[in-house]
């Protein structure tokens, strides 16, 4: 009885002591003063460990002598540069990667985004083709904050783009007041207006235009990046399993419930500065101070637990317990929920049987997020197939020319009604030339997702008009 109990203590104790290898894409300067010349800095001829981190012909460099505090004062195995990589890797515990991850102050890296601007030729039986090469692409690098024109030829035509770009954390890109013209070798081209909210990373369709024999669907990817190319999502890695996964210090949450296993989940960023002291009875000291070694042996002593299996595909490592906070903000714990907060990705997560209870978790955490419009795409829906994505409350513009003319043109002006359930859609569509020039002006109100007609000229041809919140992206 007493080897087991000592064998139970021994899991216990290795359980709450786990420990997480880390990676920060960062200068060493930033940890250390000088570099690999700076005081306690020492060349290695070895990892310290086996690590999807350290190949071996890497060049490492051992931090662990240097005098800081965040190596004095943390629960730390090893702690290298990695010149080769350019990475500081750290073994420890989580609330060690978290005082680390403070020091090296990754976000505030310069950062640039690089667009990728695609031309596909349009499909009759599609919203956007997604079939084939692209007609035409180009790629711009822009600093964060700048406006910036790209003219040049490129696949089969002239592309012509302009817009203003601001990228936010590591995932949200927004283009303001963005312009692309697309002029064929051949044939009709198209030019679109319009500003829109992207996802680092993913490519997502724009706009579209279809008069059923021909016409161009554009595809924009935005990411942001450092200034070596690394997408400034992959700053913060973290070993897992053999392989990396990406530590977010502005993570991608879940607006809405997503059904999971048996229920709901629902994650929520929260800054560990707000979080801590709520969980720990204490404020939280200056986490650039000499002094702060207190909050973070608070933080140790708040309950650590693992996530349930039928959670672990989504959620990594043990977390603080939120049971108190469920207890006082929603009047319990029901059985079979989960909630959890990870101080190093400052994400607070919950699963529940019920859609309603996560919907209230994520409610708690909702002071804590500083939403961003959503996108609204527009489609019209007649002899001509018209779609374009951008943001509710402005004018959103598509054409399409041939020799210098303008042939057809369609304007949108998408805004949101009834709390997002309902977009009211103000249309001009205009086709042809003098006395031939057909005019739709008209506006409808259309629940999210669903098409309504739109009164047309009698006699005329039939258009419908449809509108949906992108709200997501991934």
């Amino acid at each position: 009885m007493p080897l087991r109990f000592l064998a139970l203590f021994f899991c216990m104790f290795c359980a709450c002591r786990a420990a997480e290898v880390v990676a920060w894409k960062a200068p060493l300067e930033r940890y250390v003063t000088g570099g690999v010349e700076g005081k306690g800095v020492a060349k290695l001829g070895n990892a310290p460990e086996e690590s999807i981190f350290f190949r071996p012909q890497d060049e490492l460099w051992d931090l662990s002598k240097v005098d800081a505090p965040d190596v004095r004062d943390a629960a730390l195995d090893w702690l290298v540069w990695n010149a080769t990589s350019g990475r500081v890797v750290a073994k420890g515990s989580k609330s060690a990667m978290r005082r680390l991850h403070q020091r090296m102050v990754v976000w505030e890296m310069p950062f640039r985004v690089r667009l990728l601007y695609e031309i596909f030729p349009a499909v009759a039986e599609r919203e956007f083709s997604g079939r084939g090469e692209p007609v035409a692409s180009c790629t711009v690098a822009q600093e964060n904050g700048s406006r910036a024109r790209n003219d040049g030829q490129t696949g089969k035509g002239k592309l012509q783009v302009e817009a203003e770009v601001w990228g936010r954390g590591e995932s949200v890109v927004t283009l303001h007041s963005f312009n692309l013209r697309f002029v064929p070798e051949g044939g009709q081209g198209i030019t679109v207006d319009t500003a829109v909210t992207l996802h680092s990373g993913v490519p997502t369709w724009v706009a579209g235009d279809w008069n059923g024999k021909s016409g161009h669907d554009l595809r924009i990817t935005a990411t942001i990046m450092l200034e070596d190319g690394t997408p400034r999502a992959e700053m913060v890695l973290r070993e897992h399993r053999g392989d990396t996964e990406r530590i977010n210090f502005n993570p991608a949450e879940t607006k809405w419930p997503i059904p999971a296993a048996r229920g709901y989940f629902v994650s929520r960023w929260a800054p560990a500065g707000d979080v801590i002291p709520t969980l720990t009875g204490r404020p939280l000291e200056d986490p650039f101070s000499t002094t702060g070694k207190q909050a973070e042996e608070n933080m140790e002593r708040v309950p650590k637990v693992p996530p349930p299996p039928l959670l672990e595909p989504l959620v990594y490592g043990s977390l603080v317990n939120l049971d108190a906070t469920l207890r006082k903000h929603m009047g319990g714990v029901a059985e079979g929920e989960f909630g959890g907060y990870d101080p190093l990705a400052e994400l607070a997560v919950f699963h529940s049987g019920s859609r309603a209870r996560a919907e209230e978790f994520a409610a708690i955490f909702e002071a804590f997020v500083t939403p961003h419009p959503p996108n609204v795409m527009c489609i019209l829906d007649g002899p001509q197939r018209v779609a374009l994505m951008g943001k509710p409350g402005l004018r959103l513009y598509l054409s399409r020319a041939e020799g210098g003319q303008v042939i057809s043109s369609t304007h949108f002006e998408p805004n949101l009604t009834d709390f997002w359930e309902k977009i009211e859609v103000s249309t001009l569509h205009e086709t042809g030339q003098g006395v031939a020039k057909e005019v739709l002006d008209a506006g409808a109100v259309v629940v999210d997702g669903d098409f309504a007609r739109l009164p047309g000229k009698p006699g005329g041809p039939e258009y419908r008009i449809r509108a949906r919140i992108v709200q997501d992206l991934r």
